[in-house]
């Protein structure tokens, strides 16, 4: 976008030049006008493509967000399965499977 900035920027300092020969010269003034409408066709054109754009950037942020749950979310169930994993080898649950008690000290059904 930088590099489009600046390829406009030649026209406006001919656009400039000729607003300075278009007041002493009087058929300059035709051309100078014709090209303050261009100028302002391109600056319209390109708010209403602003404003197009808007949504988009919007969809991207919403999207941006889901996908940080999803991987919050994953993170969670590792962390999970982590615990799990840690229970299944504790000593408390091969008592229960060696003694037929549970870690309460219940008896097993």
């Amino acid at each position: 976008m930088a590099q489009l900035a600046k390829s406009f920027e030649p026209m406006r300092a001919f656009q400039a030049q000729l607003s300075q020969i278009a007041q002493t010269f009087e058929p300059m003034k035709a051309l100078e006008d014709q090209l303050s409408r261009l100028a302002d066709s391109f600056q319209s054109h390109i708010a209403d493509l602003i404003k197009a754009l808007e949504p988009a950037k919007q969809l991207r942020e919403r999207i941006q967000n889901l996908s940080a749950a999803f991987e919050e979310a994953g993170e969670l169930q590792e962390q999970f399965g982590e615990l799990y994993e840690a229970f299944q080898l504790s000593p408390a649950s091969t008592e229960t499977h060696t003694n037929g008690l549970d870690a309460h000290g219940a008896a097993g059904r």
